[in-house]
């Protein structure tokens, strides 16, 4: 049995070691890396349980400049210590009231002085466990009272047997509590006995995640300035003056699923779960203060945050991750918060985009033709933009509002995709209701057995269709169609793309994802036909 033996250890989070820089994945995943020196004892400096991160496997890495590290051993020890607590039951009292007058019920009434209170063997004390702080402790429980009687003589009294106690003046209810516990640390053996070695340390931990969100506003001639924040969540340890770095990108730590075994002292199988991730994504769509929570200010020493990034920022690129960087971050357990990370002037359009719906893939009669230009197809209005940034855009909710001379007045809120630097997106802002689409088609003519195939024939359908465009807006507007086409695209009034092009589970027709750009000027009105090939098995 060890009394005190974790009391010479040093704290990793006082001055000399501390945690200079994370790296903060959006899959609620961190990398810690700590430096400083440390005082072994004799050539071991032992970490306490409750400085001990909770690294994830095959990521816990402890290091000496001077390559002086002989082993890293998780240990066990136990340890007595004593507390001041309330008496909650008879032998508790016995023990707070030690050396006043009481009067005991068993079988019978005595009277005496309490002398002392002990264990059933004095060399071997008898423990019992209790829980604390989801902690089991083992508390010495006492088992024999010692009562001096008026006549000198001392009586010795089971204290199961007791019924009542009556002290018989000022019962205290406080006492001394003996207890024993386990205390788990990490012991790291040098090489040598200096006074003095360095220490480096890297992990990787759950519990610390940000998500990224975005704020773009729309401005005269074209322009928008887009902002990203990061929100913060922290459920895993405070942090101090540290350096933070937001990690844009996919990492890829398979074998992290489970805390590394040197910490994992009750063999917990801590599957990876992105509890922090979720929490903050339940905040997403909300607009939170910049910062909120639980104990978030981080102290008298905290520094004011340094963001390495100007309105014209950019991320570290390192094989194919981007590092927003920001500097003297201090964040406590629990604290939430968010940080500006770029400030960004981009050029974007207005487009309005209809999907009309596609062909079937089989058709039996004449009615299975869109005949009916009854039938107006919904219109999407969206803005479409370039990143002409040097940084990727992460996948993060975008608000989207204008500027105008009454003030700022919001607009929608959409998903922005993720977009590589000189890349092409668009955002969604509402419905459009002043332009109307209808879409009609029909069979022009028919062959009959154009072609046979796999002991089949086929006629060959070509169809015409017809779409009108009518713009009630008092300004120029460019609609972007689509329509997904079973068959051979044959012709169009007006120019097309065919952006995917692969055959069906029906080999004669294939899948055409036909896109047409339209531009229409204020109350104009515009139609045009396209046409193209079916081909239908006889039966």
């Amino acid at each position: 049995m060890t009394v005190g033996v974790l009391v010479a250890s040093i704290c990793l989070g006082q001055d000399n070691f501390k945690t200079n820089k994370i790296s903060i994945f959006k899959d609620g995943s961190s990398f810690v890396q700590s430096k400083g020196t440390v005082k072994p004892i004799k050539g071991v400096f032992t970490i306490p349980e409750k400085e001990i991160p909770k690294a994830l496997f095959g990521t816990y890495w402890i290091s000496n400049s001077r390559g002086k590290i002989k082993e890293i051993m998780a240990t066990s020890d136990t340890v007595i210590s004593y507390q001041k607590t309330n008496a909650l039951t008879i032998g508790e009292l016995l023990l707070a009231n030690k050396g006043k007058d009481v009067k005991i019920t068993t079988t019978e009434n005595i009277e005496g002085n309490i002398d002392d209170v002990i264990s059933l063997n004095s060399d071997k004390e008898q423990f019992d466990s209790i829980t604390m702080n989801r902690k089991i402790l083992l508390v010495a429980v006492p088992h024999i009272v010692m009562l001096k009687l008026k006549d000198g003589s001392t009586s010795c009294i089971p204290i199961e047997t007791i019924k009542k106690l009556v002290v018989i003046n000022n019962m205290k209810y406080e006492y001394i509590r003996k207890q024993q516990k386990q205390e788990n640390g990490l012991k790291i053996k040098f090489n040598d006995e200096s006074a003095v070695q360095d220490l480096d340390m890297m992990y990787l931990q759950q519990g610390l995640s940000w998500t990224p969100f975005y704020n773009l506003e729309l401005m005269a001639d074209g322009k928008a300035k887009l902002q990203l924040r990061a929100e913060v969540v922290n459920k895993a340890s405070n942090i101090l003056n540290a350096d933070i770095n937001f990690v844009v990108g996919v990492p890829n730590f398979k074998f992290s699923d489970n805390l590394t075994g040197l910490v994992n002292f009750l063999n917990i199988e801590n599957k990876k779960n992105n509890e922090s991730l979720l929490s903050s994504q339940s905040q997403i769509f909300s607009n939170s203060i910049v910062q909120s929570g639980i104990n978030a200010d981080p102290g008298p020493d905290a520094e004011e945050p340094e963001l390495s990034l100007d309105n014209k920022s950019k991320a570290e690129n390192e094989e194919d991750l981007y590092f927003y960087s920001v500097k003297n971050v201090s964040l406590n357990k629990n604290a939430r918060a968010h940080f500006q990370l770029f400030n960004e002037t981009i050029d974007y359009d207005h487009l309005y985009e209809c999907a009309l719906p596609p062909n079937k893939e089989r058709y039996f009669y004449f009615s299975d033709f869109q005949q009916d230009q009854k039938v107006i197809n919904e219109v999407t209005h969206s803005i479409r933009f370039k990143n002409q940034t040097t940084n990727p855009f992460t996948s993060g909710p975008v608000l989207v509002t204008k500027q105008t001379e009454n003030g700022v007045v919001p607009l929608s809120q959409d998903l922005l995709k993720y977009t590589p630097a000189k890349g092409s997106s668009s955002i969604i802002l509402t419905k459009a209701s002043d332009i109307q689409i209808t879409h009609a088609e029909h069979e022009k003519e028919r062959v009959i057995n154009y072609k046979k195939w796999n002991n089949n024939f086929y006629d060959m359908f070509k169809v015409e269709a017809k779409v009108k465009l009518k713009n009630f807006k008092n300004q120029d507007v460019k609609v972007q169609l689509s329509r997904l086409v079973f068959g051979v695209m044959d012709n169009s009034d007006i120019k097309y793309i065919i952006k995917e092009n692969k055959p069906t589970s029906f080999y004669q027709n294939k899948l055409n994802l036909v896109t047409w750009e339209v531009e229409l000027k204020a109350g104009e009105e515009k139609d045009f036909f396209y046409y193209f090939d079916y081909y239908y098995q006889r039966m």
